[in-house]
């Protein structure tokens, strides 16, 4: 008589998770690490164990934000348990290597070239940068010590930098020049009270300086200032920088002095046909208050004397240094 025996294989008919893994909080990017991950395993023979390798988990790598499902299979059975994946953040930035420029004039725009941050990250790594970052402010208007603030990933530090004002340095001039003469100029054919160089002007930093008259009556021909009238003349040179121009002020103080060298007639007009006001005697110095180039021969000069007004033939026009007349 024979016996028959119907042998079946042992299989899972079902698993479970007995302990989540240690680490259920992640970063994106990070990678699943399944330590201290079991399965309970239960078998078509009514028996169960507990797992701790042999399975696979889904996904591996973590990409996506927020509660993230990993599915677990073993045995053609499966299960799964949840982690979390935050994004991975800036938490600080702080200055590694300032800017390679951090001294500038009113109206620069500022530059970051040279400027490294060190980023640090919510998931305890950091890096360096040296783009991909702003910085406020970038024009350049306020002179002093300003702060540049410097943005990254929500986070912000800040480095200073010096910012100066443009200006002018003016050299000296001689312009020591008689008193008792008026100046004949070659170049114009005209006549002046004084004929004086301009000083030597730098700007700050370079660029280009223009002269003008800003008040006085007087005007200026290559390189020269040309007072027509005694009295105070101020020079201005200027350059712009940045939007804005600056300005420096050079000042002539020219006086003319009559000294009789013999009579002369004080008369009502500048004109040896005007009037006779009286004789100014030899010998009289005299300060003259302007001058009047409009007469041919003469050059007239406006005097006092004796309490009376009037103009005195001062000098020729048609001499050159001498009697009283210089060409420059």
């Amino acid at each position: 008589m024979r016996c028959c025996l119907n042998v079946k294989s042992v299989d899972p008919t079902g698993i479970s998770v007995k302990t989540n893994p240690d680490k259920v909080s992640y970063y994106k990017g990070d990678t699943l690490n399944t330590t201290g991950l079991t399965l309970t395993v239960s078998y078509n023979n009514g028996t169960t164990k507990t797992v701790n390798s042999g399975f696979t988990c889904t996904p591996i790598a973590l990409n996506t934000v927020g509660t993230q499902k990993i599915t677990v299979s073993y045995g053609g059975q499966t299960t799964s348990f949840n982690v979390t994946v935050a994004e991975v953040q800036v938490s600080s930035i702080s200055i590694k290597a300032n800017p390679s420029k951090i001294s500038y004039f009113v109206g620069d725009t500022l530059s970051t070239s040279g400027l490294v941050l060190n980023v640090k990250y919510n998931n305890g790594s950091s890096t360096t940068v040296s783009s991909g970052f702003t910085c406020s402010p970038t024009s350049l208007g306020t002179a002093g010590t300003q702060r540049i603030t410097v943005s990254y990933g929500g986070q912000s530090t800040s480095f200073d930098v010096t910012v100066k004002t443009p200006y002018l340095t003016l050299g000296t001039v001689n312009y020591s020049q008689k008193d008792d003469h008026v100046y004949y100029s070659s170049t114009t054919g005209g006549f002046y009270a004084g004929i004086f160089d301009l000083p030597s002007a730098t700007c700050t930093p370079s660029g280009s300086v223009s002269w003008a008259i800003a008040s006085g009556d007087a005007s200026i021909n290559s390189g020269k200032v040309m007072i027509n009238q005694p009295g105070t003349v101020v020079a201005r040179a200027s350059f712009s920088y940045g939007g804005k121009t600056y300005t420096k002020d050079y000042t002539y103080t020219r006086s003319v002095t009559f000294n009789a060298g013999s009579a002369f007639n004080l008369r009502s007009g500048s004109s040896t046909s005007s009037s006779s006001l009286g004789s100014i005697p030899k010998g009289t110095s005299l300060t003259v208050a302007s001058l009047d180039y409009s007469d041919s021969k003469y050059v007239w000069g406006k005097v006092t004397y004796n309490g009376k007004t009037g103009y005195v033939a001062l000098w020729l026009k048609n001499r050159s240094e001498q009697g009283g007349i210089i060409t420059v």
